[in-house]
């Protein structure tokens, strides 16, 4: 618990330090004491969603000076660990903070240390690390706009040329931040830059087309949320760019040539950002454009001995086909994709043969398809076949809405009949954000299992977390469920038993 001063023992005002009243095991009492001389001024601001046990300021004389004393307290703080739903524990953390506002000096009035966002902005804009960088003419730029647009009319098809170019030719360098290093025509010279610099450079084409532009700072989901009572540059870490033709807005990141334009990354999607311009500078939402799209269908036929056989088809698209496409690059070859990424529930599966569609058209679906043999695939015992549908380990982490459909057609073997199978069921999310919908039957002779998962809701209140987890649970617990085949010369083969569903 921190106690009042005696002294004062913070040289530097502005680095007046924080105070968490919240750990990672329950608290019961969390107290702090501050003074503040009348000479300072202090912006406050606090995170977390629990109140204040005490939260009282009074004034007080000392040997240096007048000023006050503040005093907060929380009581029976609950534990805070990281979660996997979590952006950043620290967003939720129960904490107060202060940044250093402005000073009185006797004889020259009051010195201003915090600017306002609309002073920021135009500092940013004339800053030649940023800003001053988009009011340079720039021949190279011209000359590579001009190529890429000459058979071009539309603003929206300027939009997806240009970032395409952006995309394909410049490399991320990996870095991150807010300022550049190096000059744009050298960007473009090289092809290689980091974050900031390869999304200015970007805007700088734009606008060379005749598109309005403008940079878009950011913090990332790791670095944490913004508090807007500060206007520091610090706290942002990255750069989009924003693009408007016609009535069409685009947020665009082009630092991943795997990332179509409507797509941004996982990491950028921490829910708004500062649109940055000399006048009418502006916080926007940052929310996922595109979803986690994926289509499965699986038909096979399952042997006496346990093992199955047949073909499967796969259909990503959005987020699914950005994921599965680095997938495949990263692996040695396509049938170690399929492998990997496809079969990675069918145990030891041979592929007799497969192929993947559109792996560098961003425009469409990637589709996969296999012929595939699983030995191992059930285990038989005596009279009976105890099959497991493939595992599925569904994401949490939330960033973007998910719709995921499989479907399993499973041919019996002659002789068997399904004697127990997973129930169908629905969950849903009390809010309607998400549902999760199971099918099961027989149609011609196969045993057919369908799932329907989606997630409609990204983002997920701390009020909503106990039905979210419990919704997952649902889920994996659904997943778990097995199918048992009987051999029977009393009920025929393709019926199920009475007493399932």
């Amino acid at each position: 618990m921190a106690e009042p001063l005696d002294k004062p023992r913070r040289k530097n005002p502005i680095l007046l330090p924080s105070w968490q009243f919240q750990t990672s095991e329950p608290v019961l009492w969390s107290e702090y004491v501050l003074e503040i001389p009348d000479n300072l001024a202090y912006v406050r601001a606090t995170r977390g969603v629990l109140g204040f046990a005490v939260d009282e300021e009074q004034p007080v004389i000392r040997p240096w000076g007048d000023g006050k004393q503040f005093r907060f307290a929380m009581q029976n703080v609950p534990a805070l660990r990281e979660e996997p739903y979590m952006t950043t524990p620290d967003d939720y953390r129960a904490r107060i903070e202060f940044q250093l506002h402005s000073y009185y000096v006797p004889g020259h009035g009051v010195e201003n240390v915090l600017h306002t966002w609309e002073e920021l902005a135009k500092e940013l804009m004339s800053m030649d690390g940023f800003g001053r960088q988009l009011d340079r003419p720039r021949r190279a730029v011209r000359e590579q706009v001009a190529a890429l647009t000459a058979d071009l009319e539309g603003p929206a098809e300027k939009v997806q040329a240009l970032y395409d170019y952006a995309r394909t030719h410049l490399t991320w360098s990996g870095e991150m931040g807010y300022i550049l290093d190096q000059d744009l025509d050298d960007v473009l010279k090289t092809q290689r830059g980091s974050s900031p610099e390869i999304a200015l450079l970007l805007v700088s084409m734009l606008r060379e087309a005749g598109i309005e532009a403008h940079p878009v700072l950011i913090s990332s989901r790791s670095h944490g949320q913004v508090l807007d009572v500060y206007p520091l540059l610090n706290q942002f870490n990255d750069v989009l760019v924003y693009a408007r033709a016609g009535r069409q807005e685009f947020l665009l990141d082009a630092t991943d040539p795997l990332r179509p334009h409507d797509l941004l990354p996982y990491e950028s999607l921490n829910g708004r950002g500062w649109l940055v311009r000399k006048e009418g500078a502006e916080w926007i939402p940052i929310t996922a454009q595109g979803k986690h799209l994926q289509r499965a269908v699986n038909t096979a036929e399952v042997g006496d001995d346990g093992s199955v056989a047949g073909e499967l088809h796969v259909s990503d698209d959005g987020y699914s086909a950005l994921e599965k496409r680095r997938s495949l690059r990263e692996a040695a070859d396509t049938e170690a994709f399929v492998r990997n990424s496809v079969f990675a529930g069918f145990g030891e599966a041979a592929i007799a043969s497969h192929l993947v569609e559109h792996e560098e058209d961003l425009s469409e679906a990637l589709n996969t398809e296999a012929v595939f043999a699983a030995p191992a695939y059930g285990q038989a015992a005596g009279d009976f076949l105890y099959l497991n549908p493939p595992e599925r380990t569904f994401p949490v982490d939330l960033a973007y809405p998910r719709d995921i459909l499989q479907v399993y057609r499973l041919k019996l073997p002659p002789g068997y009949a399904v004697q127990e199978h997973p129930a169908s069921i629905r969950v849903s999310l009390p809010s309607g954000g998400g549902r999760f919908q199971r099918t099961v039957g027989l149609e011609g002779g196969e045993f057919v299992v369908q799932t329907k998962f989606q997630l409609e809701q990204a983002v997920f209140s701390p009020r909503e977390y106990r039905e979210l987890r419990a919704f997952f649970d649902a889920v994996v617990a659904a997943q778990a469920e097995q199918i048992v085949l009987q051999r029977s010369g009393v009920a025929e083969a393709g019926t199920v038993v009475p007493g399932g569903e």
